[in-house]
């Protein structure tokens, strides 16, 4: 009788030990063949710009190498992003049209550069195409990209380790085999939260009530007519951009006119694009201005005072005509002595 008993008290010991291996096994199994962590994306530019300008352009270059996907995180105040312009080594542009007000820990979507290979493209900058605003207001852009050359190393490294995997498996399973790998995981972005009316209300009272009482703005000096800048402007050259794609355009500015203290640029009959404004002088120096990001027409930009009071030779900028329509646009270049 007491035999027995040991006996069954052996089998059922037995039967324990061996569903708790094979328990084991069967998790080490799932353990390699869990799902693959997302893909990561590499911060490849970071930038600080102030709000008073429209055009906040961020420098990539080649040492990011080709890219397949872009995001923009914003970090400081409020800004509300038209435009975002990627444009590409050969001077290609893509435009992503964005129009959303970006606040602090705010990102966009994911944006897919076209590429024809699918192999990636090199990037040279990114615009971030807004709203001036007056003040000393900053906000920090942050450039996150997806690297083609990246995603293929880590899908060959991932194949190469599944094989390796397979030959183990058909072998003997054991403990002497090495613990499976353990990756990295990163828990996806939450989409931002949707703008609802409610939200809308609430927000607007709030920065009501933030917001201190309006200032009446100075009394301005009266203008000539058809001068958007005011007494002692003169116009040095007037120049029409293309209708489809960039161009570059160029004024000469002869001896007589002497050192110029101010610039501006008035648009008219229908809206410009600038992404570049350079000053050539006549001891050899190149200087820029911040005159970027599209003008409306009939508005101007702000009059920008010159750093360096040496004679000019001439003016190169790079824009081109936005919008649909007939007819083509005339910038007009103001200068102040």
């Amino acid at each position: 009788m007491k035999f027995g008993i040991a006996a069954m008290a052996l089998a059922t010991a037995l039967i324990a030990v061996g569903a708790t291996d094979a328990s084991a096994q069967r998790g080490n199994w799932r353990d390699h063949t869990a799902p693959r962590s997302q893909e990561r994306l590499d911060v490849v530019a970071r930038e600080r710009f102030r709000l008073d300008q429209s055009a906040l352009t961020i420098r990539i270059g080649e040492r990011a190498g080709r890219l397949e996907a872009l995001q923009l995180t914003f970090d400081g105040r409020r800004i509300f992003v038209r435009n975002v312009v990627v444009r590409f080594r050969r001077g290609r542009d893509q435009v992503f049209r964005i129009d959303q007000q970006m606040r602090r820990g705010d990102r966009t979507a994911l944006l897919r550069l076209e590429s024809r290979r699918r192999n990636g493209r090199f990037v040279e900058s990114v615009t971030v195409e807004t709203e001036a605003r007056r003040g000393r207001r900053e906000v920090e852009i942050t450039v996150l990209a997806d690297r083609a050359g990246d995603r293929r190393d880590r899908r060959r490294h991932a194949d190469n380790r599944d094989h390796r995997d397979d030959r183990s498996d058909r072998g003997r399973r054991d403990d002497r085999r090495d613990p499976p790998r353990r990756v990295e995981t990163r828990p996806p972005v939450a989409p931002p939260p949707a703008v609802t009316p409610r939200r809308r209300e609430e927000t607007r009272r709030r920065e009501e009530t933030r917001r201190p009482a309006p200032t009446p703005p100075p009394a301005a000096a009266p203008r000539a007519a058809g001068n958007p800048f005011g007494p002692g402007w003169f116009v040095i050259g007037t120049v029409t951009p293309p209708r489809s794609g960039f161009g570059d355009g160029r004024i000469d500015i002869p001896p007589s006119i002497g050192i110029v203290k101010q610039l501006g640029v008035f648009v008219q009959r229908h809206d410009v694009r600038f992404l570049g404004f350079n000053i050539n002088h006549t001891d050899g120096d190149q200087s820029q201005l911040p005159i970027q990001g599209t003008f409306r027409a009939g508005t101007s930009s702000r009059p920008e005072t010159l750093a360096k009071q040496v004679p000019i030779q001439n003016l190169t900028f790079r824009f081109h005509t936005v919008g649909p329509g007939r007819g083509l646009a005339e910038v007009q270049i103001w200068a102040r002595r």
